[in-house]
């Protein structure tokens, strides 16, 4: 019996939801550290503006002060969050949701290039998802373009996992079994108790570090497996990311990654019904 294709609209939506809660958590912890965007902080305006704006007027300096200094930057916070919220709750194509997608798309891209620096391969991703989503689904309304944009985040997230693997495959640090235990032993990314126990385990740490060289590098064969070897995969992933944000702190990765699953799974269903 051949497995039912769904409608694209849906698809956005479950990836909207992932997308939205993970963004919904990271924009409070932003609220949390809201000091860092202070006078004194390590995102302060005065010295990015600085950097970031050579030449400008007097109005335009008042403009930007007020979007981009602390009290500005936690009202692009604020709303970024109320509109996530109604992502998750209004129906795709809805006014609502157009517009709501549009002021998260836009808070993303002020802050991103407020803070200049600091963005990881998470937020990129979150960024991919949504403006795709953007344009599929508040732009243009046409069946070919909402196909297309979800093979377009789902060979984005090919991609992503590729150059990762291939890019662990060319290090000897990696190759040699070395690598997963060094970070754990970092202060940045590690964990006492896991890197102790590593540290007593050398054929471990080269099977780990092998096994996320070869399933990233080779994350692109999952489109022409069978599904359940290619469910394996995504769980594999969905398990991979929770690790590291359990260990390394990396939660942002967990949702931005998880986000394009539904895209993946379409691709894997309009590949093989075809």
């Amino acid at each position: 019996m051949p497995l039912l294709q769904p409608e694209a609209s849906e698809i956005y939506k479950v990836i909207l939801v992932i997308c939205s809660f993970g963004m919904i958590i990271s924009t409070l912890e932003f609220f949390y550290v809201r000091r860092c965007f202070a006078a004194e902080g390590v995102y302060s305006w005065a010295v990015f503006s600085a950097v970031l704006l050579k030449t400008r007027s007097a109005a335009v300096s008042r403009l930007l002060n007020a979007v981009f200094d602390a009290p500005g930057v936690m009202v692009l916070l604020a709303i970024r969050v109320i509109a996530l919220v109604c992502i998750l709750f209004v129906p795709v194509y809805s006014l609502a949701f157009k517009i709501s997608l549009t002021l998260v798309i836009l808070s993303v891209l002020l802050l991103t290039w407020r803070r200049s620096f600091g963005d990881d391969g998470a937020d990129q991703m979150n960024s991919i998802v949504l403006i795709t989503t953007w344009l599929c689904t508040a732009i243009f309304e046409n069946s070919l373009l909402l196909r297309a944009g979800l093979w377009f985040i789902a060979l984005q997230a090919v991609l992503s996992y590729s150059t990762a693997g291939i890019a662990k495959l060319v290090s000897p640090t990696w190759r040699s079994g070395q690598a997963i235990s060094g970070v754990f032993n970092t202060g940045t990314y590690g964990l006492d108790i896991v890197a102790q126990f590593l540290r007593g385990q050398p054929k471990l740490n080269y099977v780990l570090c092998w096994s996320v060289m070869l399933i990233e590098s080779g994350f692109l064969v999952a489109l022409f497996l069978p599904l359940p070897l290619a469910i394996l995969f995504l769980l594999w992933g969905a398990v991979f990311h929770l690790m590291c944000a359990a260990i390394m702190g990396l939660n942002n990765f967990f949702w931005a990654f998880l986000s394009t699953y539904p895209a993946l799974i379409y691709a894997w269903l309009d590949l093989h019904g075809r």
